[in-house]
């Protein structure tokens, strides 16, 4: 692995470390004094100063770190082809994450209709499914199935779920095939 920074990483590491000195550093004794006597670290009105602190481009004590944006800028709402496209791209990556543990075509296919079948059920995006929308559509649309399909479908409804999260945290999800790779099987 290479741990040489490139320019701008240490362009945005000298930033941190001058502003940390120069600005946060000063504030530390109020700060312990006031946390001493149980009050807040800085009274709710001095937030807004502390996201000042970086101001505009310019001094290290008066710069906004290189390659960052102000966080107070509202972004527009979604729309709804931003939401949309970020079902496909969940879809998508749970397709790649499926194909990356090996399984054949056949499998995969069966899966996304497993996930596309108790997303049509309930009538919402994926996004907005919750556990209770799971336990629903088994104990009812899968109530009298047999156990193998109810299996395949609450295996598939997990994996859709999971892929996502542990993309997030950076893991790789797990191979839930028999014998693969997940405990109790």
């Amino acid at each position: 692995m290479d741990s040489t920074l490139t320019d701008e990483q240490r362009e945005i590491r000298d930033w941190v470390r001058t502003f940390v000195r120069k600005q946060l550093l000063l504030l530390e004794p109020e700060v312990l004094t006031r946390e001493r006597a149980r009050e807040p670290a800085f009274p709710p009105g001095e937030y807004a100063a502390l996201g000042d602190l970086g101001g505009n481009r310019g001094s290290p004590t008066q710069a906004r770190p290189p390659a960052t944006r102000d966080l107070r800028v509202a972004r527009a709402p979604a729309t709804a082809e931003d939401l949309a496209a970020l079902q496909a791209d969940v879809l998508a990556g749970f397709v790649l994450a499926r194909a990356a543990a090996g399984l054949p075509d056949e499998t995969i296919a069966s899966d996304v209709l497993h996930v596309e079948q108790v997303r049509a059920w309930s009538g919402r995006p994926l996004r907005d499914m919750e556990p209770a929308d799971a336990d629903a559509y088994f104990g009812t649309v899968l109530r009298g199935t047999a156990e193998g399909t109810r299996l395949s479908r609450a295996r598939a409804l997990k994996t859709c779920f999971v892929v996502p999260e542990l993309r997030h945290k950076g893991r790789d999800p797990p191979d839930d095939r028999p014998g693969r790779g997940v405990p109790g099987r």
